[in-house]
Order: C-alpha cells, then sequence, then structure tokens
C-alpha cells in the first residue's frame, strides 16, 4: 500500500528552504577565493550583545544583561526557571512545582519572552500570567542562560515587553584528531532530601577536527515539596521528567551546519492549588512535552560576513485531567502545537568599529484542542469543544535590521523591526475568524565614558540610556480560550489590538580589576493592556465569567542595583536589589502580579589548594507585597492579606576529584516559609541535595 501526504505550502517552502541552503551553500563555495581563517564561525565576528542580537554582556552594553551560565548542570538549581533567581531581583512564581514563571522587571508569562538556541519558544498558546512552559527545557543539557531587561521586540517579535531568555544547549567541543572518535561519557547525579529528588543524566561526546556530536539522556523524579516552617509535605506536588537530546556540528571552510533535535516530557505534574483550594479531587497535567527540531546554517566569508539561514519543527502536547471531589465526571482535555518555522539573518562587519544585522523570521503554529467528558459510572463519553478551537493558525512573520557602533569611550546601537501577525480561529459558535494586526518597534541606547576625565577609575565608569518600544500581538490563548482558567471561566473574544509599551532606561556602569557594579531606573509604559474583564455577575461550573479586552495603560517603573567584589583571589562578594512598582493608570490601581523589594547577597570563597574548589553563602531576602490589585486579592494563591515577606540563607561547597565534581547544597538553613508572591505552592523548606558530575 503507498501512503501519499499531502504537504501544506509551508511545508513545501521550507523544504525548498533546505534545498536553498545547499544551493546558497554550493554558490559561495564556487564564487569565495578568500581563504578562511581557522577558528570557528563563532570567532568570525566579534560578539555582539544578546541585546543586540547575540551573546554576550559587557561593561559597555547600553542594556542590562546576563550571562549566568548553567546554574543547574553545576549542582546550585534544580530546573531552568529556578536558576535564574541566581539574578539579583528576579523572581520566579510556580503555580505548581513543574513549572516556574520568571517575573522580569514585574512582567511574566506571555509577556516576556523565552528562547531555545535562539528559537522562539513562546507560541499561539502561550498563557497570559504565569504558566510552566520554560520547565520543558531540560537545564541539564543547556550550557549558557542569557536574560536582557526591558527589551526584545526589536531583536526577536512578539512577547518580549518584560524582556528576554535565552538558553543555548550545549555541543561536544571540537578536537585535534582527525579521527571521529567518542571523547567522553559524562553522567550528573543529584539526589535532595526532605524534598525528594532523583535525578540521573548520561551523555556521550564524540568529536575530531570537524565533526562534533553530542547525545545526552535525562531523568528526573520529584516527590511531594516539604515546606519550611513545619508545615507537612504539600500533596500531591511531585512527578517525573524524561528527556533527550542531540546536537551535531560540522565545520567546513564556508562556516558550520548545525543539527540539533530535544524531546522534554513532564509526567502527571498536579496543580496543587487547585486541590487544596477548590475541591478538586485530580487536577493535574498527564503529559506536557515539547519537541524541537532543527537545520542551521551558518556561512562565513570574507571574515566579516556571516549569514545564517535556519528551518525546523517544533511541537507541544498538553494533556490534563480534572475531576472534583464527589464526582463521577472525569474530564480529559488535550492541546497539541504543531510549528514550523525558518530564519534567515545576514550580519556584517563595516569599518571594523560597525556591525550590522538584518533578518526575516516566519514562524506558523497551528493548534489542535480536545475535551472529552467521561461517565465513572457509565463509561459513557461526551465530546465537547476544547480549551482553544480547533485547527486554529497563528501566523507571525517579520522584517528587522540593527546597527552597533563601538568606539573607544562610546558605543551606540538602534534597531527596528516590523511584524505581521494572522490569526485564524475556525470556532463552531461563529463560524471562521481572521484577525489580521501589524506593529512596528524600534530601540535606541547609547553607553559613553566621562568626557575630559582620564584616569583609572574615570576611564571605569560608563553611563549609559535606552529606548525600546515592544509589543505582544493577542494570540490564540487570548483570543479563543473557552473554560476554566485559574479561578475564573474564560469565554473567546475576537476583536483584540496588540499590547504596546515604552521603556526607558538609564543607569551607570563600573567596571574595574576588582569591582563591577551598575545601578539603574526605569520606566516602562504599557497600552491597550489585554486583560480579563468580569463579565456581569454571570458564572458557570461555580467559576465568575470573564472575556478579555484591551482596557487601558499601566505603568511600571523601577530602581535595580548590582554589585560585584572581589576582595583578594579567594573571597568574591555578589549583591543586589530590586525595587519595582506597578500602576494600573486606567484603573487608578496597582497593577497585577508585581513583586515585592527583593535581593540577594552572595560570599563565594575559592580555596588555593586541596580538593574543596569552591565554597558560598547566599542570603536572599524579599520584602511582602501587600500593595494589591483587585485581580490579586480575587486570585486564591494571593488574596487580600497578600504575600508575606521571608528571609533564606543557603551555603553550598564545591569538591574537585581528579575528573568528578561533587557539590554539596542546603537551601533555607533556617527552615523559613517562603513563598514567591502569586505561586501555588511554597518553596521547599530545609532542603539538602548533594550532586555528583563526571
Amino acid at each position: 500500500m503507498i501512503l501519499r501526504k499531502r504537504f501544506s505550502p509551508l511545508s513545501k517552502f521550507c523544504i525548498l528552504l533546505l534545498l536553498g541552503i545547499l544551493s546558497i551553500n554550493s554558490a559561495i563555495a564556487q564564487v569565495s577565493n578568500t581563504k578562511q581563517p581557522k577558528n570557528d564561525l563563532y570567532n568570525a565576528l566579534d560578539t555582539i550583545f544578546i541585546a543586540f542580537r547575540g551573546g554576550e554582556t559587557s561593561a559597555t552594553s547600553t542594556f542590562t544583561a546576563f550571562n549566568i551560565g548553567n546554574p543547574v548542570k553545576r549542582g546550585l538549581a534544580r530546573t531552568c526557571p529556578e536558576s535564574l533567581a541566581s539574578i539579583p531581583g528576579i523572581q520566579v512564581q510556580r503555580t505548581n512545582y513543574g513549572g516556574g514563571s520568571p517575573y522580569l522587571r514585574g512582567l511574566t508569562g506571555n509577556q516576556i519572552l523565552s528562547l531555545v538556541d535562539g528559537i522562539r519558544l513562546n507560541s499561539g498558546i502561550f498563557r497570559f500570567g504565569p504558566n510552566q512552559y520554560i520547565n520543558t527545557i531540560d537545564g541539564l543539557a543547556i550550557s549558557d542562560i542569557q536574560v536582557a531587561l526591558g527589551t526584545g521586540s526589536v531583536q526577536f517579535g512578539s512577547d518580549g515587553i518584560g524582556g528576554i531568555l535565552n538558553f543555548t544547549f550545549r555541543n561536544a567541543e571540537f578536537s585535534d584528531n582527525s579521527k571521529f572518535s567518542l571523547m567522553k561519557v559524562g553522567s550528573i547525579t543529584r539526589v535532595s532530601a526532605p524534598s525528594s529528588e532523583l535525578t540521573q543524566r548520561i551523555y556521550i561526546d564524540a568529536s575530531n577536527h570537524k565533526n562534533s556530536l553530542t547525545i545526552g539522556l535525562t531523568y528526573r523524579s520529584f516527590g511531594d515539596v516539604k515546606p519550611g516552617g513545619g508545615l507537612d509535605h504539600q500533596i500531591p506536588t511531585g512527578y517525573r521528567e524524561l528527556n533527550g537530546d542531540l546536537k551535531y556540528l560540522r565545520k567546513d571552510r564556508l562556516g558550520l551546519w548545525t543539527l540539533a533535535f530535544q524531546r522534554n516530557n513532564q509526567f502527571d505534574v498536579p496543580v496543587f492549588h487547585k486541590i487544596k483550594l477548590e475541591d478538586f479531587k485530580i487536577n493535574q497535567m498527564d503529559i506536557q512535552n515539547r519537541q524541537l527540531l532543527y537545520l542551521r546554517r551558518s556561512l562565513n566569508w570574507k571574515s566579516s560576513n556571516v549569514l545564517t539561514l535556519t528551518a525546523g519543527l517544533q511541537q507541544t502536547n498538553e494533556a490534563r485531567s480534572l475531576q472534583k471531589n464527589n464526582s463521577v465526571q472525569l474530564t480529559k482535555e488535550r492541546d497539541d502545537l504543531y510549528n514550523r518555522f525558518i530564519t534567515a539573518e545576514f550580519q556584517k562587519k563595516l569599518f571594523d568599529k560597525v556591525s550590522w544585522v538584518s533578518g526575516y523570521e516566519l514562524y506558523r503554529d497551528n493548534v489542535n484542542s480536545k475535551r472529552a467528558q467521561l461517565d465513572l459510572n457509565t463509561g459513557g463519553e461526551v465530546v465537547k469543544r476544547g480549551l482553544y478551537p480547533n485547527n486554529s493558525i497563528y501566523l507571525q512573520h517579520g522584517l528587522y535590521t540593527m546597527a552597533k557602533a563601538g568606539f573607544e569611550r562610546l558605543d551606540i546601537n538602534v534597531g527596528g523591526r516590523y511584524q505581521v501577525i494572522r490569526t485564524s480561529i475556525s470556532d463552531p459558535a461563529i463560524g471562521n475568524v481572521v484577525l489580521n494586526n501589524n506593529a512596528f518597534v524600534y530601540s535606541a541606547g547609547m553607553s559613553a565614558g566621562i568626557p575630559f576625565l582620564k584616569g583609572e577609575v574615570w576611564d571605569a565608569i560608563r553611563l549609559y540610556g535606552n529606548i525600546s518600544t515592544c509589543f505582544r500581538a493577542p494570540n490564540i490563548d487570548d483570543q479563543g480560550t473557552l473554560g476554566i482558567v485559574d479561578f475564573r471561566y474564560e469565554l473567546p473574544q475576537y476583536d483584540l489590538n496588540p499590547e504596546y509599551s515604552l521603556n526607558k532606561e538609564y543607569g551607570l556602569k563600573y567596571h574595574s580589576k576588582k569591582v563591577a557594579a551598575q545601578v539603574s531606573v526605569y520606566a516602562n509604559k504599557i497600552s491597550g493592556i489585554i486583560e480579563r474583564i468580569r463579565k456581569g455577575s454571570d458564572s458557570i461550573a461555580g467559576y465568575p465569567v470573564y472575556i478579555k479586552q484591551n482596557v487601558g495603560t499601566s505603568e511600571i517603573t523601577g530602581l535595580e542595583w548590582y554589585a560585584k567584589y572581589k576582595m583578594n583571589k579567594q573571597v568574591t562578594i555578589q549583591t543586589g536589589m530590586s525595587l519595582t512598582k506597578g500602576d494600573n493608570i486606567s484603573g487608578s490601581e496597582p497593577m497585577r502580579r508585581i513583586p515585592p523589594a527583593n535581593g540577594l547577597i552572595r560570599i563565594e570563597y575559592l580555596p588555593v589548594n586541596g580538593w574543596c574548589k569552591n565554597i558560598f553563602l547566599q542570603y536572599i531576602a524579599s520584602a511582602g507585597q501587600k500593595r494589591l490589585a483587585k485581580a490579586d486579592i480575587q486570585d486564591n494563591r494571593i488574596g487580600a492579606n497578600g504575600t508575606p515577606g521571608y528571609v533564606q540563607f543557603d551555603m553550598g561547597a564545591e569538591f574537585q576529584f581528579k575528573r568528578s565534581t561533587i557539590v554539596f547544597l542546603v537551601q533555607n538553613l533556617s527552615n523559613e516559609i517562603v513563598k514567591i508572591h502569586g505561586s501555588g505552592i511554597n518553596s521547599p523548606g530545609r532542603n539538602a541535595s548533594i550532586a555528583l558530575m563526571f
């Protein structure tokens, strides 16, 4: 039997693009007479900021940006979202233990943009407010986490109002050998108690001077959370996880090929606060998985031109089970998203001082959603509309260009993007709905030394400022949701417009041999915010009914301070804090879910000799949050009393034995009750973990 498959126009376009990559590669091979440098592609151009479109955070940056490496792989954090808490001022909300949604300058969920290897993780069904999607990234398989605050839409499109996160998956190093051979078999084992964890990752690296391959497999099992203050275990909160990844790189005289695949699976993730507070017997994600497959070709010629072409597929699947206490009705829901994408980017170095980047991106999401209600007594099944309209399509594509000029005491960058978004929804109740939106955004920044003043101290000072406009286009979740979300019942709404923001930031940076410090203030004004509005006194299944509307304007203002002081070769002190204030100008009340003032102090000691390589003590503090919006008070995770403050002490040590590393970590030493603002669960109390890596 012959199976025939009809390819969609976009699928055909992706195939043609891959053929085009091969054609371009061949064409450049024929016309290029310049001998290429021995360094690989990543050294072909000077490093460019993540805020500009790359992966570097320099003292001269015109934005606030960080590269924190990978605290998860180092045994210092449990998941990708939780690792972000190592940045002063960033708190991570958890609706459930399998989630994690960071606050970037007061915003979270689909108002911040997440990327994997520079590819959008945000999709057409990214939910408003906190969500779990960042935790579908295997923290043990990545090499770097890059963060830029207050900017993102010019660089990567919709959703970057609060900032952008980029998670880079590791690759095997190239070797000097001509023979392709096994270079390393690695293992990461981590156990924790009394909030139990058992983690095992195994990976292999193989390479020669032209090829590198890494393949990894991760299994994780988490028990129920034991909070501080002598409280009982939060039951149920535990879940399981199984992940796999592959990354293959091939160098040639024209540049680099990259082929990557990732699959992440979470199983039986309970939503604790629903069971605890909303009379559910079962409320869980049976499965939450994400798959990513992409091929990338980077072409480098004349040592100053780089063309990067990427095409790939991404898929997410989420299945949920819901059953109330004393009910014979079991509801099964499932949402499947299929994403195809193509990107093309050209970088050029001009006159040794100017870097220029331009590109095009296209992402197309197709969403299938279904819901079935089972009668456990009779075995009968009633099929209903899913959380989202079936066969919905979310298409976005855009053009962007950016330029950066760097001089001895002055750096300037400017950029702009034009984006077109088309949402096609087929709703049985009202027929086919097509919504077209477009957006133009820009950014500009400058970093300068203090003129006419010379000397070691003055040379270390940089004044900087930037202005960024960002947008968030209404997605399928905004327009087509039907069902229970958090503590409300949502109805579809099909006439929404994009949210826009104007962010202004000013600050001072100081970088010397011993001190790195930054202080900044910012104001982010957001207009056309899409919010849930109560629909009269209507209720469904005991939940108040809401619809979404563009309701008005809000402003977030803040103060941030970061510092790192190297006392000597052994002792380093890091500290920072963030103050954030959000005002709903149209509603004459505070903005919803604004995190309280928070900060941290970290002291690291690096012994000169011996097996011990690192000892650290960390103090994390957060004020309480009682400045609440009406929606905060109605949220059963917050309530009228708000969120109390807390202090948390952590300590750890790292030991090196030949090729093996052991990390001991004790978190929340004083066993305090710790709850991040807006969370559905408390953080673990006193908890010890041991990680073994080789």
